[in-house]
């Protein structure tokens, strides 16, 4: 969860990039975009957390590194307006992966009394490149451009594909027992 939680944000430059590009490139308003993104997590987050009950967390997170890796790879061969809402549907899907279910996945860590600490681990620790990653995406398309952001965004993310799938393996909240009312 945290791997991918920090590779979700190495590539999290890529909304703020493409909003740029767009709005550069075809003079779309930014807001189209970020509707675009942000409203298919509506969906995709009471989804993608049924399917991860049934398929798994790993699974679910490496779906979202390639949703992620797809959206980066669209933007890079974007002719046409019209990729771009595909672009923002596949991050917003990548997104909800990365979020929703990589807090999910990182309550199967320790036992009850220690998941709070593992959590707050987690998300300290993806911190710095939430913090770091769009200013990084910024810095490598004001000096090699858009292409090259969203390239580097899909190998990233492709990154984070395998990584999850060859190297973290599932984890299963240990079971406690509820409290009994006294």
């Amino acid at each position: 969860s945290l791997l991918g939680g920090v590779m979700n944000n190495s590539t999290a430059a890529t909304p703020p990039i493409v909003n740029i590009a767009q709005s550069a490139v075809y003079g779309v308003p930014v807001l189209n975009a970020r509707a675009v993104r942000n409203s298919p997590q509506v969906i995709a987050t009471p989804l993608l957390g049924w399917i991860a009950d049934r398929w798994g967390k790993r699974n679910v997170l490496a779906f979202g590194a390639a949703a992620t890796a797809a959206s980066a790879f669209l933007a890079f061969i974007a002719s046409d307006l019209v990729f771009f809402y595909a672009v923002y549907l596949l991050a917003g899907i990548g997104s909800t992966a990365y979020w929703t279910i990589g807090m999910a996945f990182t309550m199967g860590f320790g036992n009850e009394e220690e998941r709070p600490t593992y959590v707050g681990m987690a998300n300290t620790l993806i911190a710095p490149a939430a913090i770091l990653a769009p200013l990084l995406g910024g810095w490598i398309a004001d000096i090699a451009g858009f292409q090259t952001t969203f390239i580097l965004a899909a190998v990233t993310a492709l990154g984070a594909f395998f990584i999850l799938l060859l190297f973290v393996r599932e984890i299963k909240p240990a079971e406690t027992p509820l409290p009994t009312p006294e």
